[in-house]
Parts: structure tokens; sequence; C-alpha cells
């Protein structure tokens, strides 16, 4: 009760018959209140100082990311000598950017096709049927198949398994390509995704 009077006495006496409050006896309250904002502010910039706010990310569980597609693509005019898928060595990692893209922007058919069995799903899919004709796989590309490209299109595959696995085209044999792909939450794996980001 002596609180309430004593409130009741302090806003009598600082307040005038209109109820507005004489500058004076605000004057305090507001200062306290510029400073404490103040501070505030210095403690943000200090803090942004150590540790930028646009870095401070909250950590989001593998199982619920949802993976980034990376793209490879066929430039145009592959069939010329020089001339590379792009990217011709593509670094992924397995829950973040494993599902690779390639796209064929030439104007003619071309393919990814598997150097080897180091993974055996996208060898079944990038070489389904491929038949050795004089040692060469000239029998892997058939219109039917999902790696064989017409003008515009692509063919996607999601890599689930670490390693390094290398792709060709054919009938392009000088396109050669590798995909490094590795383990979630290895411990250079993150500072190249952040380090790709940039």
């Amino acid at each position: 009760m002596k609180s309430y009077q004593r409130l009741k006495s302090w806003l009598a006496a600082n307040l005038d018959v209109a109820g507005r409050s004489s500058t004076t006896s605000w004057m305090p309250v507001l200062m306290g209140i510029s400073v404490g904002v103040a501070l505030l502010m210095l403690f943000a910039l200090m803090f942004e100082s150590i540790v930028p706010i646009d870095k401070i990310q909250t950590p989001i569980p593998l199982q619920i990311r949802q993976p980034k597609i990376t793209i490879v693509t066929i430039p145009e005019n592959a069939s010329f000598p020089g001339n590379n898928f792009e990217p011709s060595i593509l670094k992924v990692i397995i829950g973040i950017n494993n599902t690779v893209n390639w796209v064929n922007r030439d104007a003619i058919e071309s393919s990814v096709v598997a150097d080897d069995k180091s993974d055996p799903d996208f060898y079944n899919v990038a070489n389904a049927d491929c038949k050795l004709v004089n040692g060469t796989d000239e029998g892997c590309v058939t219109e039917n198949k999902e790696n064989f490209l017409m003008p515009g299109k692509s063919f996607q595959y999601t890599f689930t398994k670490a390693g390094v696995f290398g792709y060709h085209s054919v009938p392009h044999p000088q396109m050669k390509g590798t995909v490094i792909v590795e383990e979630p939450m290895s411990t250079d794996a993150s500072a190249r995704v952040a380090k790709n980001k940039e």
C-alpha cells in the first residue's frame, strides 16, 4: 500500500492537471532509455565484428535437408576436340548436393556413360544393355535409354555411395568427367560446400 501511495504522490507531483508530464521530470527516464538502446546497439555491433550475423546458421538435420541438384552441361560444339563436360570434375556431398543433372546444350545428341562398375547403380543406369563393339562401348548409346541425350534433354542421377566415379560421352570419346562423392559431415566437406557458395 505504501508503494501505491508513493506512486500516486510521484504522479501527482510530476503530472499537471491536464495529464501531461513536465519535461524536467521525464528527462532522466528518457536519458536512461536512450543509454540502454545505445548500449544494445553497441553490443550488437561488437558481436557482428566477432561473428557476422549473416554467417550464423542454425544447423538443419540432414534428413530434412532438400538436396540441391548439381548441373553438368554438355556445351555447344561438344563434338569438337578440346570441349568437355562443364565442369569436368565435380565434388558433391551425400545429402547436400549429390543429385547430378547432365544437360545437353549441344545441337547434336550425346550421352553419359559410366567408366566402370565402381558405383553399380550408376553403371546400371548409365550402361544398361551396354555391349562392347570391337573393344569399345559404341553399342552403349541407343535412343531408348535415359542416358542418351538429344539436344535440350537431360539425364539425372543421385549418388548415394562415397567414391570417385568416372564417366564419358559416346560418341564423343574426348569428353570425360569425374564425380567425387563425399560422405556428409566429413571434416573438410562442410568447408568445401561453404566455399562453393561464396
